[in-house]
């Protein structure tokens, strides 16, 4: 009888408890990888690995969005390379690097005038 309780009582723990997920990827791990493909110049690479980083709720940090950034700009999807040099502007509003990029990326989408800004 105890035994039929005890073999009931854990096989109702082990049906209610979560189902653990994947273990995300830490900010050194993506850090690491990110300038790694960026010193490799594997662009859509490393857009695809930032993308997925950042959609599994990981860390969002500045230099994953400027790196980000510069392999949109190099791949001439300025609208994303801007997207990522907004982020950047959010979190430090004085980063030249993003506001340089952010100017270029707003003159070849022809917004001359927000690119004055």
């Amino acid at each position: 009888m105890f035994t039929r309780q005890l073999i009931t009582g854990l096989l109702l723990l082990a049906l209610s408890s979560p189902v653990i997920a994947q273990q995300t990827t830490s900010f050194e791990e993506a850090d690491a990888k990110s300038y790694a493909l960026y010193n490799k110049a594997s662009w859509q690479e490393l857009l695809d690995y930032g993308s997925g980083y950042l959609a599994e709720g990981g860390t969002d940090f500045i230099y994953l969005r400027l790196r980000m950034g510069y392999a949109a700009f190099m791949l001439t999807h300025y609208s994303a390379a801007l997207k990522h040099y907004e982020a950047v502007l959010k979190k430090d509003s004085y980063q030249e690097t993003a506001h340089y990029y952010s100017r270029l990326c707003r003159i070849y989408l022809n917004q001359a005038e927000q690119a004055e800004w």
